[in-house]
Parts: C-alpha cells; structure tokens; sequence
C-alpha cells in the first residue's frame, strides 16, 4: 500500500496527490501506481490514471468545481493490484483563490462606503 497520500494542490478542475512507496511490494517489483475517484455518495470507484513505478504524484483533472471526491491510490505489480491508500476525507475541488476574491470584495465595499461618507458629511462635499 502506497504511504503517506497526500493532497499537493487543489483547483476548482484538479487535485493533485503526493505519496510514498510502499514499505513492501510483496516480493514483486512494482510496474505502476493506478489512481481512482468516486463520487462520495456511490461505492464505484473510477480508474482516472496511472503513473510509472518511480512516480509518485498525479494530477487528477477534469473535476467540477464544487463536487467533492474520494481519491485512492494503488501500488500494481505482476501478481496485482495491492491495498489501496485512500485520504481520510473526501476534496472538493474549489479554486485556492475564491476567499482571496471574497475578502477583497468585502473590503472595497467597506472602503467605497467609508469614502462616499467622507464626501458628504456634514451634508457638504469635502
């Protein structure tokens, strides 16, 4: 089973993931990492990749944005597939900037109030 899977990005349309080898491949050497979703509410996973023995990350695409997914990793050699590493909770794909953009809006709103009432207190114009 594929160690310490991680998430190194998320986007509103991907997820990228880190792990580490295995401590064991079962006598076999590992050929490729297999990488799966599933929607939260189904049982299915979906294949959406692989990578190479000597590469541990993915970048899993295609995603929309607000829909949350389980991801899974699997260490295959010739005997099979093994026990896949799985994140503890579901990832919503999302963009890492949307609380920036709400905190600005919030903050040019205040500041467009705060001007507007410099220019009329008083009931004059400064």
């Amino acid at each position: 089973m594929p160690r310490n899977l991680t998430v190194a990005e998320v986007t509103d349309t991907s997820v990228s993931l880190r792990w580490s080898r295995p401590e064991s491949d079962g006598g076999k050497p590992i050929t490729r990492y297999v990488v799966e979703k599933r929607d939260p509410a189904k049982s299915t996973y979906i294949p959406v990749g692989t990578t190479s023995e000597s590469t541990c990350e993915f970048r899993v695409i295609r995603l929309v944005a607000g829909n949350e997914y389980v991801l899974r990793v699997s260490a295959e050699n010739e005997v099979g597939m093994g026990d896949p590493a799985e994140l503890s909770q579901g990832i919503t794909a999302k963009s890492p900037y949307c609380k920036w953009r709400y905190a600005r809006s919030i903050f040019l709103f205040h500041f467009e109030m705060f001007r507007n009432s410099r220019k009329f207190s008083k009931g004059r114009v400064s």
